[in-house]
């Protein structure tokens, strides 16, 4: 059998819309057929009807709350990113309008990729390089 690669979130909400649809079918049919073998009192099958109904809409009502919370969060988790990021390039201009007004230590290395991995910036008016007995 065949499986079909697709995303988590992708499924529960095609999953969730299928089940919406037997739902809404199943109201729009009355709910579920008649029971075989059991006779009952009109009464009794009406508030069956009701209570079934009800269940069916509860569902239906989860369901939606379900669909609309996966689509609410994917709104809110890009306006977080796109927050997130637009604090770290803020967060970035700071830091190179620092590195041109501060003096600092940078290290070199042959590889460009170790280059400029450790930052240092020398605060105060006399920074001491070096061991103390040396």
């Amino acid at each position: 059998k065949a499986v079909i690669n697709e995303n988590p979130l992708d499924k529960m909400l095609r999953e969730l819309k299928e089940e919406n649809d037997k739902l809404r079918k199943a109201l729009e049919a009355g709910g579920v057929g008649q029971m075989e073998g059991k006779s009952l009192n009109p009464e009794e099958m009406e508030t069956m009807r009701k209570e079934m109904e009800d269940k069916i809409r509860a569902q239906l009502m989860a369901n939606q709350q379900l669909l609309g919370d996966s689509d609410k969060s994917w709104d809110e988790k890009l306006s977080d990113a796109r927050n997130e990021t637009d604090a770290f390039a803020k967060e970035e201009h700071k830091e190179v309008a620092r590195k041109n007004k501060e003096p600092h230590l940078v290290n070199l290395n042959e590889d460009p990729m170790l280059s400029g991995v450790v930052f240092h910036f020398l605060v105060g008016q006399m920074t001491i390089i070096g061991r103390k007995d040396g």
